[in-house]
């Protein structure tokens, strides 16, 4: 039963997806990141900052928390569904 309720909703996140003419993990709400080189990581749709430091800052990313570690990080934009952050990023691990 669990299954057949799981491939339904997937059918209609994807008839979404292609009517709106958006990804799927937005239509389904899931956080998506964006790395642009090692000095910038942008993510969409986190549910909170977990702890914050120039060495390691943890998302909160629903089902997963995202842990970046580098030197120097900064989160320069906190949105409602946004967050932008800075600095010598050299590690990106899901817990």
């Amino acid at each position: 039963m669990e299954s057949k309720e799981k491939l339904r909703r997937e059918t209609v996140l994807e008839r979404a997806s292609a009517i709106l003419d958006v990804p799927m993990d937005t239509v389904a709400g899931l956080p998506s990141l964006e790395l642009v080189g090692d000095r910038e990581l942008r993510m969409e749709n986190y549910h909170g900052i977990l702890s914050c430091g120039k060495e390691e800052i943890h998302v909160d990313g629903g089902k997963w928390v995202l842990r970046i570690s580098g030197q120097s990080l900064e989160i320069r934009a906190m949105r409602e569904r946004e967050l932008l952050i800075t600095g010598w990023i050299v590690k990106l691990e899901l817990m």
